[in-house]
C-alpha cells in the first residue's frame, strides 16, 4: 500500500474539520474574487466546498485520498463533487476552475512532491487560496513544514503573484483557527485588487503562546524534580499525559 494513501497517515474528524473557519472566510473570498467554480486539492470532508455551495457556487470539486470517511464526506459533498486520488502525483483534470484552494494540506506530503503539488494547483486555476503549516507548527503526519516564502517562490516560478488579503482581515478573529489566520495567502497569475504580500513569514501569537506554555510546564516539572518535591516517575507520567493532551489539541492542524 502506498504510504501516502494509508488510512493511518491522517484521520479526518468533524471536531477539527468543520465549517466554522470556512463560514467566516468564504463570504470574504467570494466578495473579493466572485468565483463560479472552485477546486479543493486536499478537501478532507469537503467542509470548505460546502460553504462555497451555501453561498451560491454550484460547480465544485474536491480531491483527497480514498480513505476519507465516506459517511462524513457525504454530509458535505455529493458523489460527483468528490474524486479520490493520490495528491502526490501529477493530476489530469482536463479543465480549469475560477479558484483553487488547498488549506493545510501540503505539509502532509514529502518535500520531494512539493513541486508536483504546486504544479497541480496552478494547472487547476489562475487563482489559488493556499495555506500550509510553518516549521514547528506540529500536527498529524506533518512531513514538510515550510515558511510561506518557500511556497511563494514555487508559485512565482509559474508566474503567480502573492497577495495577503485574508490574514489582516481575520488575524484577530477567534472563530478562525490560528493556522488559517497565520498561513493563508492568495496567489494569482493576473494582478488582483488586493493587498500585496509584504511580510510572508509570520507566527501567530496563539501558536507562540502555546509553545511557551508547554516550555514553562516542562521547566516547572523539572524544577520540582530537582527540588525533590516529586519523583521522576511522577514527572514522566505527567509529561506523557500533557504531551497526549497537547497532541490531541493540535493533532489535525
Amino acid at each position: 500500500m502506498n504510504q501516502l494513501l494509508s488510512p493511518e497517515t491522517y484521520i479526518h474528524t468533524e471536531a477539527m474539520h468543520n465549517t466554522q473557519a470556512a463560514h467566516q472566510i468564504v463570504p470574504f473570498v467570494i466578495h473579493l474574487l466572485q468565483p463560479r467554480s472552485v477546486l479543493d486539492l486536499g478537501c478532507g470532508l469537503g467542509t470548505w466546498l460546502f460553504e462555497f455551495k451555501k453561498h451560491g457556487v454550484t460547480d465544485v470539486l474536491g480531491l483527497d485520498t480514498p480513505y476519507v470517511d465516506q459517511k462524513l464526506l457525504s454530509k458535505y459533498l455529493d458523489d460527483e463533487e468528490y474524486m479520490a486520488t493520490d495528491l502526490s502525483i501529477p493530476l489530469q483534470l482536463n479543465r480549469r476552475f475560477d479558484l483553487a484552494i488547498s488549506l493545510e494540506v501540503a505539509e502532509h506530503l514529502p518535500e520531494s512532491t512539493a513541486d508536483v503539488f504546486v504544479s497541480n494547483l496552478v494547472n487547476g486555476s489562475d487563482t489559488i487560496l493556499f495555506s500550509a503549516a510553518i516549521p514547528g507548527q506540529i500536527g498529524q503526519n506533518h512531513l514538510n513544514e515550510q515558511w510561506p516564502s518557500y511556497w511563494a517562490a514555487k508559485f512565482q516560478k509559474h508566474g503567480f503573484l502573492c497577495y495577503d488579503p485574508v490574514r489582516p482581515e481575520f488575524w484577530n478573529n477567534a472563530q478562525v483557527d490560528f493556522w488559517y489566520r497565520q498561513n493563508m495567502l492568495l496567489y494569482s497569475k493576473t494582478p488582483l485588487d488586493a493587498n500585496p504580500a509584504v511580510a510572508l513569514d509570520l507566527v501567530h501569537p496563539e501558536l507562540h503562546l502555546e509553545k511557551l506554555r508547554k516550555i514553562y510546564s516542562y521547566s516547572h516539572q523539572i524544577s520540582r524534580i530537582r527540588s525533590g518535591k516529586v519523583g521522576i516517575s511522577f514527572y514522566l507520567k505527567t509529561l506523557l499525559k500533557s504531551a497526549l493532551h497537547f497532541g490531541r489539541k493540535i493533532d489535525n492542524a
